[in-house]
């Protein structure tokens, strides 16, 4: 019979935040963060000939003031209560291997009933950016390592020879804006390499206004369940098992990744959707220890981890708007943003709002390239632009509305 104050440790999480201004999206995945960075790695599960860690890079994206440090204080504070071991938000990659080092346990595998060894660590980082440094490419490289959870992960000292760390797991919930976000990541490593490990969790706006954002006296024991929760749920270790309906739906899904249009038809992400599988299978067992403590996959994990990935995919191309090989591919996103804010707008207005970036004639033929995407509609009045009209990505499913 289950200890559980909760029914399903997400939901509860959800209801615990909702007075507070950050986007849904953004409270839901430092939820999901915060049961990973619980459950440690400690709980995996075995694919086939393939293992799955149950770690994420989440990266809050948007601009400033749409709430992503609050969203995180949530995780960081129950995490901290519970005693899990946390990273420094700003640290040189030494002293943060060092970290790593200094973190290494030991579980008694159940299967086993012998002890493994695991260096566990969650890093969260409200200024993402900031912790990744200016093209800190050594510590990019590392982090793509870190993210497979290695058995060992071996580096050398500049004294001591050659050093290794024991159960590598590594976890991250970061926020950052996309202007931050291009000027921190080499644009050639963007599509690829430690982008495609991160799922971006894209947001315009914060989610609403809170004058007063107390806890409820119901909020606090809720409160006081999910951290009961989160305890019992830390405490778990061992392989995750599946129904059989659950992996008969797994293999009809992945067997259409070939076939069906992509999730995303960003080139941009191309790298990331050959990881997408992971990423799935890790919210599978999230989703699981949310709601149970028997680390049984079942076909209603699948349903919702798929619901969860896909609605925040939608935006993920967003991340990387005004991000490319053009040097107008900042201004283009700038124009497509505002536009999609005014909807309509008069030309002259548009170029006088943008005149110290652009002048008459490249502003023709970005609205002709977008025109020809069919991304807006302009109107012509004598031989100049009179209207242009704001009609959307159609590949992305917006709208005039």
């Amino acid at each position: 019979m289950s200890t559980r104050l909760l029914p399903d440790w997400l939901d509860g999480w959800m209801e615990y935040t909702s007075n507070s201004e950050p986007p849904d999206s953004f409270r839901l995945w430092t939820g999901i963060s915060t049961l990973a960075a619980a459950m440690q790695r400690k709980c995996f599960t075995q694919f086939g000939t393939l293992v799955f860690h149950c770690n994420f890079y989440v990266v809050l994206v948007g601009p400033a003031a749409t709430r992503k440090g609050t969203a995180m204080h949530f995780a960081e504070d129950m995490l901290r209560e519970l005693g899990i071991r946390l990273a420094a938000d700003a640290t040189t990659r030494q002293a943060l291997i060092r970290r790593f080092k200094e973190a290494t346990n030991t579980h008694i595998d159940p299967e086993t009933n012998t002890p493994t060894f695991h260096s566990s660590t969650t890093i969260i980082s409200k200024e993402f950016t900031v912790f990744l440094g200016y093209h800190d490419m050594d510590l990019i490289a590392n982090l793509c390592a870190w993210f497979d959870c290695d058995n060992r992960w071996t580096y050398d000292t500049k004294n001591q020879g050659t050093d290794e760390i024991m159960g590598m797991w590594v976890n991250i919930l970061g926020g950052t804006t996309p202007d931050l976000l291009k000027k921190s990541l080499p644009s050639e490593v963007i599509g690829s390499g430690l982008t495609s490990r991160i799922i971006f969790v894209y947001e315009n706006k914060k989610g609403k206004s809170v004058a007063l954002p107390f806890l409820s006296v119901e909020q606090e024991r809720i409160k006081e369940k999910l951290q009961s929760d989160l305890e019992k749920i830390s405490m778990l270790s061992g392989k995750f098992k599946f129904t059989e309906k659950f992996i008969e739906q797994y293999v009809e899904w992945y067997n259409k990744l070939d076939t069906e249009s992509p999730a995303i038809s960003d080139p941009r992400f191309e790298h990331y959707l050959g990881r997408r599988p992971r990423h799935l299978m890790a919210l599978c067992m999230t989703l699981c220890v949310s709601r149970t403590d028997t680390m049984i996959i079942s076909e209603q994990d699948m349903n919702k981890a798929l619901s969860i990935l896909e609605s925040t995919e939608a935006r993920m191309p967003e991340v990387f708007s005004g991000v490319g090989e053009s040097p107008m591919a900042s201004i283009v996103a700038r124009i497509v943003k505002y536009l999609k804010m005014k909807q309509e707008v008069l030309y002259d207005e548009l170029l006088s709002f943008f005149y110290q970036d652009i002048d008459d004639f490249n502003m023709r033929k970005i609205l002709q390239t977008l025109e020809k995407m069919r991304w807006i509609k302009v109107t012509i009045r004598g031989e100049n632009p009179d209207k242009i009209l704001f009609i959307g990505n159609p590949k992305d499913g917006e709208s005039n509305d």
